[in-house]
């Protein structure tokens, strides 16, 4: 049986795996928490992954993720993470012009210009 933190650890990995597919796109996957298990980090970084970038309508979409064994997670990663994502969707509750666009505004962390959708401050 393993340790919380050897589940951590392999969380981390996943993390580490994720991060490099979403940086490209300006994302991160969350950090995972001590105390979580990896497959249960796994699900909720697909899940999240899920709602930003698939729409409604895709099949994809209707799978509920919190409730998959561990084994069907590999094959929906590649699903998710091996073709390029599209850029994230604005959420249905929120008007259009509740959001601006930002276009090569800089990033201090590691000064690559910034793209994409940003909510105005009221």
């Amino acid at each position: 049986m393993s340790t919380p933190e050897q589940h951590f650890d392999a969380a981390r990995k996943f993390q580490e795996f994720y991060d490099n597919t979403l940086r490209k796109i300006g994302m991160r996957a969350p950090q995972p928490v001590l105390g979580t298990t990896v497959n249960d980090y796994r699900r909720e970084t697909l899940r999240t992954i899920k709602k930003t970038f698939l729409p409604t309508d895709h099949e994809l979409y209707r799978v509920q993720f919190r409730g998959l064994p561990a084994d069907v997670l590999n094959p929906l990663r590649h699903s998710f993470l091996v073709p390029p994502l599209p850029r994230p969707i604005i959420p249905r509750t929120s008007p259009p012009a509740s959001y601006v666009r930002l276009k090569n505004l800089m990033n201090t962390e590691n000064s690559k210009p910034l793209n994409g959708l940003a909510k105005k401050a009221l």
